[in-house]
């Protein structure tokens, strides 16, 4: 019934540690890509391969509807099953599937929720811009996109937490976001 630590054969040039009778799942997500990221090792093609099929067959609330049910057909299509055998599926066709993930708004994006006058109540903020977001029930839906390119200029003001995004067509918006979260902006200019 205890949770022990104990040392195990190295699989690796380092000594670790490894847990035994664990009475709960320890799951690792890979929740943004940063700009230009690649992914090299097989190990992590795998792993975010299936951190993607699960997500699409339980509905994660960061996939949208038509998305999970476009994704879910491509993999039925090459055969691929929730809980089926992932490890047998080939290299290049799990590498396709996460590229087509990282084209939705809101998967591999930075979420941050803001106050507004207006209906947006989350900033996400992925390598293509920014999606202005709002709940509706137990989805997120995007009610704008704003690609990089439409953007001019991105102020926060540190002190009151007020972000003002300005686009190249002369549109101006103010959201005010809490303290922790007004690295929005900071996010915002990193990646442009």
């Amino acid at each position: 019934p205890y949770t022990t630590l104990f040392r195990s054969q190295p699989t690796s040039t380092g000594p670790h540690y490894t847990y035994a009778r664990m009475p709960y799942v320890f799951r690792l997500r890979k929740e943004v890509f940063a700009p230009g990221e690649t992914i090299q090792s097989p190990l992590a093609v795998s792993l975010i391969f299936s951190q993607v099929v699960r997500d699409v067959f339980k509905s994660h609330i960061r996939i949208l509807p038509a998305e999970a049910a476009r994704m879910r057909s491509f993999l039925q299509e090459n055969q691929i099953q929730a809980g089926g055998p992932l490890h047998a599926v080939k290299p290049g066709l799990k590498r396709h599937v996460i590229e087509l993930s990282r084209g939705w708004a809101l998967y591999f994006a930075k979420i941050w929720r803001v106050e507004t006058t207006t209906e947006v109540k989350y900033i996400a903020v992925n390598g293509s811009g920014l999606s202005l977001v709002r709940r509706s029930g137990p989805v997120l839906q995007i009610l704008d996109q704003l690609p990089f390119s439409r953007l001019s200029s991105v102020y926060v003001d540190e002190s009151g937490g007020k972000i003002q995004i300005n686009c190249t067509n002369g549109q101006r918006l103010h959201f005010y976001s809490r303290s922790e979260e007004r690295r929005v902006g900071k996010e915002c200019r990193s990646r442009w």
